[in-house]
This record gives structure tokens, C-alpha cells and sequence, in this order.
């Protein structure tokens, strides 16, 4: 395999620069995606059509970054990782059980805050559109995800199974067709509505994942940088064409259209997962360590940001405060990116069970307690 001298393990961390810039460059627009929260984007207004279009633009390549960084780490690994049934169990510790601590506490609080009449407007309309339901029909949608009320933590729970089937085939799903029928898959998906939702984003993320795995040893290491500024650029250029196009419903004009926007939003993923993990290879070590503090910490802040340290805050200070929505998400963005790095290195680590429960680690330390 080609490295660069950023792609290189240090011993001390095991950590790969670039890899934890791109996904610091990752989990900061998924707090930024989260603060263009339905009150915003949804306004009549120039201002809504702008956070509308950022919203769109942002939707295309944060979640298949993730995918494309984790399949990149996973092939990278896969020969320390002896036996599945450990794996799986590991994975299961730090991806389901945090799945379901999250799930559970956010329909506890968020049906409490429904109650609240000051605090039902801001939940039910600005941040979300939450709304009562039965023990039973919560029980259902936090197994399925179906109209799970924490929404973004779909992502861990498909992370899981996405690892889970890559660690039992391997070999298999690393094969060049493996890449053609879930590239089919992701073209398809107006045609697969009657998916559980974590199948269904699933299915919409797979492609980059196994993509990463496939190119990891051969092409993806020798892009120059020239080549990445060009790809990043043209990434830009054709997303912020997409989103244009999403916004004002070009993409609903009949089946045909539509079906040819998702297939153009799968190559358009595609390039820019290649590009922004390039372009992190050519940072300067300053903007290295700056993006990838973030990137370190990046779990902890996707547990931890939504609903409430994002999207809840920012329909609060909208909803009670006359600041302008631009400072309302700025604040959002913000406490959602430094708070869960807090929270978790003062208070959750320091509680075993806390620790389990919410991060997904193991009751005691232990030197090696990072995963990938």
C-alpha cells in the first residue's frame, strides 16, 4: 500500500491523520446539517432558500463520508482482527448499546417535554415535528428506526450491521461487483420505500463503504494534488447544482427525473468522499491538528449533539429569544461540537456504567480502549 507520510500510524496513538481530519471535516457539517433545523430551511423566504440549499448540499456527502472513512480503517485493520465472533461482540457494545441508551432516554425526555406547554410548541413544530406516542409504538420505532424521535442515531445502528456483514464476507463484499449492485441499490431506493429505515439508510451508505475497501490498496493513494483540488471543485460545482435542484422540486417532475437524481448523487458522493480525503492528505500540519480535533472526538459528538445541543437549542433561542437565526445557529453548531467532548471526558468516562452505556466503552479503562 502507497502512504504518504501523513497516512502513516504513529505508535503511540495508532492514528491516521488525514483519517481523523476528514471525519473532523465530516462531523463538523453533520452538526451544521442539524442546525438547518425545519423552522429555518422551511421559511418562504431568501433566507430559508439558502439554509434549504446549504441543507440539501450538506445531505449528499457527510453521512457517506463516514461510510467511505470507516470501510477505508476497516480494510486497513481486518488482518488483526482474528476472530468475528469478538468482533462482532465488540461492535456490538460500542454501536447497539449506546443505539439504544440514546434512543430510550431521548423518547423518555422529549414526551416529557411534550407535556410542557411552553416546550410542546417548540417540539412539536420548530425542531422536529415530535409528537406522543405509545410505549409500544416507541418500542417499534427504536427497534426499526422507523420514525425513531432521535432520528440521527439511525447511523450507529446501520453502522453496526454494515460491519457485521463485512467481517462475515469479507471477500465477498470487497468484489467489484459487490460495488455494482450497491451502486444498483442506492440508484433504486424510490423503489424500496417499504425498507425499515435503518435498512433503507442502509442501503443508501453501503456503496462508500465497500468503495473504500476496494480502492484502499490500489488508485486512491496516488491521487496528486492538483488532481484533488480539480475533484473537490468539480464536487462543489455539481452538488451545489444538485441541491439547486432539490430545493426548488426539479427533482419531482416524474420518475425518469428522479431516478436520474439519485444515480447522479451516488457519483457525486462517490467523488467527493475521494476528494475531501485527498485534499486532507494535503493539509498543513497546522490544519491538520486543527481539523482533527473534531475528528477524534467525532463518536462522542454524533451521540451527543442531537436533539437537544443542536437542534433543540436553536428552536429555544428562536422561540424565546429575538436573536437573529444566523447567531441561534452558530451558537447551536458550537455547543453541539464542544459540550459532548466535555461531557464525555468529565463526566461519562469518570462513571463506568455512564461509560458503557453512552459511549459504548468498556466498564474499566484499558490502555487500547480506542476503536476504529
Amino acid at each position: 500500500m502507497n502512504h504518504d507520510v501523513a497516512t502513516k500510524i504513529t505508535p503511540a496513538r495508532k492514528r491516521i491523520a488525514w483519517i481523523d481530519c476528514a471525519k473532523g471535516l465530516g462531523i463538523i457539517m453533520v452538526v451544521l446539517y442539524h442546525a438547518m433545523i425545519p423552522s429555518l430551511r422551511n421559511a418562504d423566504s431568501v433566507c430559508g432558500h439558502v439554509y434549504m440549499t446549504i441543507y440539501q448540499f450538506l445531505a449528499t456527502i457527510i453521512m457517506p463520508l463516514f461510510f467511505f472513512a470507516l470501510g477505508y480503517l476497516f480494510e486497513l485493520s481486518l488482518p488483526r482482527y482474528k476472530s468475528k465472533i469478538q468482533f462482532i461482540k465488540n461492535k456490538a457494545r460500542y454501536l447497539l448499546i449506546p443505539y439504544l441508551a440514546y434512543s430510550v432516554f431521548n423518547y423518555i425526555v422529549i414526551l416529557i417535554a411534550l407535556q410542557i406547554p411552553a416546550m410542546e410548541k417548540v417540539f412539536s413544530q420548530s425542531s422536529g415535528g415530535y409528537e406522543q406516542v405509545s410505549f409500544g409504538r416507541a418500542v417499534f420505532q427504536i427497534l426499526t428506526g422507523e420514525g425513531n424521535m432521535d432520528t440521527h442515531i439511525w447511523f450507529v445502528a446501520a453502522l453496526f450491521i454494515a460491519f457485521t456483514l463485512n467481517i462475515l464476507c469479507p471477500k465477498a463484499l470487497k468484489h467489484p461487483v459487490s460495488i455494482i449492485i450497491f451502486f444498483i441499490i442506492k440508484c433504486c431506493l424510490m423503489f424500496l420505500g417499504f425498507l425499515p429505515e435503518i435498512l433503507y439508510y442502509l442501503a443508501r451508505n453501503m456503496l462508500y463503504f465497500q468503495l473504500a475497501r476496494l480502492i484502499s490498496d490500489t488508485t486512491f493513494m496516488k491521487m496528486k494534488r492538483t488532481a484533488a483540488y480539480y475533484s473537490i471543485l468539480l464536487f462543489l460545482i455539481t452538488n451545489v447544482l444538485l441541491a439547486l435542484g432539490i430545493t426548488f422540486g426539479v427533482n419531482k417532475i416524474n420518475a425518469a427525473v428522479s431516478f436520474g437524481f439519485y444515480c447522479l448523487s451516488a457519483v457525486i458522493a462517490v467523488l467527493g468522499c475521494i476528494s475531501i480525503c485527498n485534499l486532507c492528505r494535503f493539509f498543513n500540519a497546522a490544519v491538520t491538528r486543527v481539523t482533527s480535533y473534531p475528528g477524534r472526538h467525532s463518536y462522542e459528538i454524533y451521540l451527543m449533539h442531537a436533539p437537544y445541543l443542536v437542534n433543540g437549542l436553536i428552536a429555544v433561542l428562536l422561540a424565546f429569544t429575538a436573536v437573529p437565526s444566523f447567531v441561534a445557529c452558530l451558537v447551536g453548531i458550537v455547543a453541539g461540537i464542544f459540550i459532548p467532548i466535555l461531557l464525555a471526558k468529565y463526566f461519562l468516562r469518570k462513571i463506568g456504567v455512564l461509560r458503557l452505556l453512552f459511549l459504548g466503552e468498556k466498564l474499566r479503562k484499558t490502555p487500547d480502549q480506542k476503536e476504529v
